[in-house]
């Protein structure tokens, strides 16, 4: 749902900023934004699960274990590593000032 969310907030605010300016933001890009965040944490945590389970080799996880994610091994510290560089305000900052330049 974080991710759902994080689209629907960018997109909102996209949406407000477009009814005061001339120049308007796309939609569908800003939600994007929104989201890359988690995406580029999560996606390859997301891939190895969804291959470990069609070919056998990773549990389905039960309702119990899925929040706070599961502490299973180097896939986990590696996932909890990009979230915290892709969310942080000084990675955020750096990325603004240099598309702004």
């Amino acid at each position: 749902m974080d991710i759902l969310a994080h689209a629907l907030w960018s997109a909102l605010t996209a949406k407000i900023i477009n009814l005061k300016k001339k120049h308007k933001l796309s939609l569908l890009k800003t939600a994007l934004w929104g989201i890359f965040p988690d995406l580029f944490a999560f996606t390859l945590l997301f891939i190895i699960l969804t291959l470990g389970t069609l070919f056998g080799t990773t549990p389905m996880p039960d309702h119990n274990n899925i929040e706070p994610a599961m502490r299973n091994g180097n896939i986990s510290i590696v996932t909890e590593v990009l979230y915290e560089f892709s969310h942080s305000i000084i990675i955020f900052s750096i990325i603004i000032l240099v598309l702004y330049v």
